[in-house]
């Protein structure tokens, strides 16, 4: 184009002078422009030296916006090292990116994993605390040892998925078996306290002494929770757990033998006189629960739910709260 103009002919001085201005200015604007692109290769060629991603991703996009055509050796030199550059940094970020993911999914199929096996070993607890409370009574000492010890590692492992009730029947069951160990295996608590006179009765027919009143009648009802119970951890104020499934509610209704024992030993325990007993025939051993005759209006219905005193709804009383009252009668007097 610029040669063009210059050799164009059959045009007046003025204009001629004119072409020759342009000319000259388009000249100097290539030469600057020449000046600037190589700066800009030049420049590309250092941040890549350098390590700069930023300034250049920022030079290549420009240098191919504005010096895509008619490169130098050199320059193409130049250009292909920021590109491949560029692609190596692009795929770094992308294995980093990468090995985070792998990493955060561990982590969350690790938590997933142990909450799991926190949930499984709070669901062994509980079946476990069940089959202690219905049948620890008759079972083995040494079942009834690795049950507990069985306990004690599950425990560890729900952690806090653990009910403060749970923690507290844990630990009681654990005094229990460690009670239990130093008791010596042919003598109970029981046929300790209930031991007879070592003096021989005169007769099959004279009548047998009557035994000492049981815990609860020597302590006053007024003190009977005023401790903390050592077996189920009840607080003061506090009715004591139903883990030995006596009766129908959740709660006993006398303390156990433990708590009433802890009043007994305190100064502060106010003991009422023995009632006077009236003989029966089936006279019930001395022990630390009422054995009397439950009929079904004072205990509560399993069917309704009725509580005791209360009539069952709708009309009569049902047969499940009178089974009830005969199966808490049989299991008080043992």
């Amino acid at each position: 184009m610029s040669h063009a103009l210059a050799t164009l002919d059959g045009v007046d001085q003025e204009t001629r002078a004119q072409i020759d201005i342009v000319l000259q200015d388009a000249r100097i604007w290539l030469q600057e422009q020449a000046v600037v692109r190589q700066e800009m290769f030049l420049r590309l060629g250092e941040a890549v030296a350098d390590g700069n991603v930023q300034e250049a991703r920022g030079l290549l996009t420009r240098v191919n916006a504005i010096a895509a055509h008619d490169r130098t050796d050199t320059e193409t030199q130049t250009a292909g090292a920021a590109a491949t550059f560029l692609s190596g940094v692009l795929r770094e970020q992308e294995e980093a990116a990468r090995r985070l993911n792998a990493a955060a999914e561990a982590k969350e199929e690790a938590r997933r994993r142990t909450a799991r096996q926190k949930t499984q070993a709070l669901e062994q607890v509980r079946t476990t605390l069940r089959t202690l409370r219905r049948h620890g009574g008759t079972m083995l000492g040494t079942e009834k040892r690795r049950r507990v010890a069985m306990l004690t590692d599950l425990a560890a492992k729900a952690g806090d998925q653990l009910s403060r009730s749970e923690t507290n029947q844990i630990e009681a069951w654990k005094a229990r078996v460690q009670r239990e160990r130093k008791t010596p295996a042919h003598v109970l608590p029981a046929q300790k306290e209930l031991a007879p006179d070592p003096t021989p009765d005169r007769g099959r027919n004279v009548q047998q002494q009557k035994g000492e009143p049981r815990l609860y009648q020597q302590v006053a009802r007024a003190d009977w929770y005023s401790k903390t119970c050592p077996r189920c951890h009840a607080g003061a104020g506090r009715p004591c757990d139903n883990d030995d499934r006596v009766g129908p509610g959740r709660t006993r209704q006398l303390p156990h033998d433990e708590r009433l024992r802890r009043v007994l030993h305190h100064s502060d325990a106010r003991s009422r006189p023995p009632r006077q007993r009236r003989e029966k025939r089936s006279e019930q051993p001395a022990g630390g629960t009422a054995a009397r005759t439950w009929h079904a209006r004072e205990v509560r219905c399993p069917k309704c739910q009725a509580p005791p005193e209360a009539r069952c709804t709708p009309n009569e009383t049902h047969r499940e709260r009178m089974q009830w009252a005969a199966e808490f009668t049989r299991k008080l007097w043992g």
